[in-house]
């Protein structure tokens, strides 16, 4: 057991991860360093959320390595690029989705952003999660069999701004399950060989999950006749 323990030190490090600010190592070579804790909109400490950080200027450049908070919500990324990043978290099993999506902020301002210098670790920094957003599932079937639709897109919105928006696709039973904010939201759903459905069957129509609320929505497709 405590073989197989080093073996998974040794690769998390490898790999970059650290969990704990208290581990504020020097960064690895041409990285810098960001230590800091997560906590929600009371201040309380999150454990287990994941945090990695992107480059504000080339948001996909460099991969992306991510770290684990630890019972105090503290964290430690040694592989931080230069420049100035903008520092992501989420635990979605808690109801706080990843903060890098739009869809789920609504002020980006609260993401927060960090000058990043190589060899240099910047502590102290506060990653805030919250308010949670609420949990949306629901099943497509075709609504003459009854067979699930697997094939399908689904695509959730913004209702007061369209351009604001996810795709996703349902499992291979046809269910789906996601997090959505607090907002109004549409719900659009498209398949090869159906109509399109909307829900409420408008397209003004919105649903409303307030924050770690659930709703279940069951959309039955109609085959083009």
């Amino acid at each position: 057991m405590t073989k197989l323990i080093a073996v998974l030190m040794l690769l998390a490090l490898s790999l970059g991860i650290v969990v704990g600010e208290d581990s504020t190592e020097a960064p690895e070579p041409g990285f810098g360093g960001v230590a800091g804790h997560v906590a929600d909109v009371d201040g309380n400490p999150v454990d287990k959320a994941e945090v990695y950080c992107q480059l504000v200027a080339e948001p996909g450049m460099g991969g992306r390595a991510s770290v684990f908070t630890d019972v105090n919500g503290k964290f430690f990324l040694n592989r931080v690029l230069p420049g100035t990043n903008a520092i992501h978290a989420s635990k979605p099993d808690d109801g706080y989705p990843d903060t890098m999506f739009a869809f789920f902020v609504k002020d980006s301002r609260r993401v927060p952003q960090v000058l990043v210098q190589e060899g240099s670790v910047t502590t102290g920094l506060l990653v805030r999660l919250g308010p949670k957003a609420g949990r949306l599932t629901g099943r497509i079937v075709d609504s003459d069999t009854g067979a699930a639709v697997v094939r399908s897109e689904i695509r959730l919105y913004h209702q007061g701004n369209p351009d604001v928006y996810v795709l996703t696709a349902p499992d291979e039973q046809g269910k789906f399950d996601f997090l959505v904010p607090a907002v109004k939201v549409g719900l659009r759903v498209t398949a090869r060989g159906f109509q399109n459905w909307e829900y409420g069957g408008i397209s003004n129509a919105a649903i409303l999950i307030e924050g770690g609320g659930a709703k279940e929505v069951h959309v039955a497709l109609k085959p083009r006749k």
